[in-house]
């Protein structure tokens, strides 16, 4: 769903994706689009390009539905992988819009620096 975001001047985009224990993981990809820089470097080298240089961390956010207790606690409950290295820094993001009847929604994830 692509909506104006309060005229911000940027398109809010978002996905919500359901699962149940016996989905397994969920894998995603995040391309680095934008950067000129590291577009170059892959296409002349044969080296792999440290996730890092491209992103300094991931923002995710569980549906702003109201909750019964019974859910998993996005924070305690998952982990999460960044180029194969778990990542230690997980946080609440403590701003507007980041939270839902009182509840944090969403989660800011470190890039480690070995992924």
């Amino acid at each position: 769903k692509l909506e104006r975001y309060g005229g911000l001047g940027y398109i809010d985009s978002k996905k919500a994706y359901y699962g149940i224990y016996a989905s397994g993981q969920l894998e995603l990809f995040l391309p680095c689009i934008g950067r000129d820089d590291i577009l170059q470097k892959m296409q002349t080298s044969t080296e792999e390009i440290p996730a890092r240089e491209c992103f300094q961390n991931v923002v995710v956010c569980e549906v702003n539905e109201k909750h019964t207790g019974k859910e998993c606690d996005l924070k305690n409950d998952l982990s999460f992988l960044m180029g194969g290295f778990k990542s230690e820094e997980v946080e609440h993001v403590n701003a507007t819009g980041s939270s839902y009847w009182g509840r944090n929604v969403c989660l800011r994830i470190d890039i480690p620096s070995e992924s």
